[in-house]
Formats: C-alpha cells, structure tokens, sequence
C-alpha cells in the first residue's frame, strides 16, 4: 500500500465540508470541463497507475476529464513507466489524485507545488525518451499550497532509489536493464546528479537482451559504464555516502552509455531478510 497516500487522503478528508455544487474553493476550476454527472466507481485492479492506493473508489469525471473507466486506464497506461523510472517519491501520488481522484462532491487538486517538484524531476527524464511534459499536466493551473489541496509527502532530502535495510522491494528486476553487485570506483557531482564508476569485477543477477541477457555476463565493458542518481547531490543516500562505499546491490535503466540508478542498497551479507531477496530475484524468470 502507498504510505504517501495512507497520509494524505485522511488529511484531505478531515479538511473538505461534504456539501454539494461547492465547486472548487479557489474562485475557478481547474478541472476540464464535463456535462457529464459526478458519480463514485470501484478503483479497478487493473488500474495499474494507481493501484493498491489507501481509498477504493475514485470519482467520474475524473480531473483530467475522462468520463468512463476505459478511457481512463487507456490514458494512464501510458504513465506506468514512468513510476519504474523513480524520477520522484511523488510521481504516483500527483498522476492518481488526477486520474482516480477521492470521491468527494468538492475538487481536491494537486498543490502547484507538488505538481512542480515531479515535473522537474521526471521532465528530465521523459525528454531522455523524447516525450515532453504535457500541457494537460502544465502545473500554474493547480492552486498554490494550502489546506485544501494534496501537497508533497516527501521528506526533504530523500533519495527514491536508495533503499535502506529492511526495504523487501525486488530492485525492480525484471523492469530493470541491469541489476549488478558492484563496488564503487570514483563518485562525484554532475549538474544535480550523483555519477560514479564501479570496478571491473561485477555480478551480474539480470541484464536485458539488448546487454547480452541471462545472469553471467554483460556485452559491454564495465569500465564503460556510468552510473547515475538524478538529483543525488541534494539527497541523503546511506548506501552511497561513504568516501568508499562497500559492495552494493543496484538495479538501473540504459540510456545510451549512461546507466540511471533505479535502486540501490547496501550488500547485507549474512542478513536473513536480504539472502531471501536474493532467492525470490534467482527465481525470477523475466
């Protein structure tokens, strides 16, 4: 279940007067316009964007106007990759709270705010794939921060790929490029980001087709291989903060010849939760 959301939905409830034709309380609407009537849905499961959220059911027209739950997974299918990139902890909470918005007779938008810091976070990344951010998603149409929109959950100064000990999360695997025990060789800051090299000597748990496939090897030097944490200059991330971080455990996406770090966690050897990790990725079968 999304923690963020476990936060941010009672707090939202706590703050709305349940009263009908209040429209939004900003003096205009943000939403696109529809002439169809307001009505709650069961959230499907097959919902991906936006599944295992702390509410079941979403409201119809949604805040980006779709008006039946077909058009609505259509359009948010196409968001999916965007969250296995961690561009930023908000990236679900920002696109669910406008395609499976809480049922409530009064709009509850995103903070600007919140919209901004996913925006120029993921902005980056999307432009990497040649896709821009959308003009439906253009972020001064959300109101300013305050009690009555959905703001940020995010800590300052967290890192999204860095997970700490006793986090069960699969490193993404089988969404992953590549997923490698490395050592760090040479780390430094370039333009926000945090960029290191590892040494020769890797193993390989996963790597795509386009990298050699399999378990053993990869198709391309090690050496050759550049490592980023987008934003990591200005978030904390254990597993890298060491001058000399010791055996990592990291799984990423190729663009080009720079490797985007999806996630990242130190190498617990002897811990009994992790061997566990490490047998559920073995079994596997991408």
């Amino acid at each position: 279940m999304d923690a963020r959301m476990l936060v941010v939905v009672p707090l939202v409830l706590a703050a709305v007067p349940l009263c009908w034709g209040m429209g939004t309380p900003y003096g205009y609407s943000y939403m696109y316009v529809s002439d169809q009537p307001r009505k709650c849905v069961q959230i499907p499961p097959t919902l991906v964007l936006c599944d295992q959220l702390a509410y079941n059911e979403m409201r119809l027209p949604n805040l980006l106007g779709h008006e039946n739950l077909d058009e609505v997974q259509e359009q948010a299918r196409s968001w999916v990759p965007l969250l296995a990139q961690r561009c930023h902890p908000d990236t679900k909470l920002f696109l669910c709270s406008l395609f499976t918005p809480v049922c409530l007779e009064q709009d509850i938008f995103p903070c600007r705010s919140l919209c901004e810091g996913v925006r120029d976070s993921c902005a980056p990344v999307m432009a990497q794939h040649g896709f821009p951010w959308p003009k439906m998603l253009k972020c001064d149409k959300y109101p300013p921060d305050n009690d009555m929109c959905i703001k940020s959950q995010t800590t300052p100064g967290s890192c999204i790929v860095c997970l700490e000990e006793g986090d069960d999360r699969d490193s993404d695997f089988c969404s992953s490029d590549v997923v490698l025990r490395v050592r760090v060789e040479e780390k430094h800051f370039d333009d926000g980001d945090l960029v290191f090299t590892t040494k020769k000597k890797v193993r390989v748990f996963h790597a795509s087709e386009a990298l050699g496939g399999g378990r053993r090897r990869l198709n391309i030097p090690v050496a050759d291989m550049e490592f980023r944490v987008i934003g990591g200059e200005k978030c904390a991330c254990s597993a890298l903060a060491r001058r000399k971080p010791g055996q990592l455990l990291l799984s990423a996406r190729r663009d080009g010849s720079k490797f985007f770090v999806t996630s990242v966690r130190k190498w617990q050897k002897g811990d009994k939760a992790f061997k566990k990790l490490l047998r559920s990725m073995r079994d596997m079968n991408c």
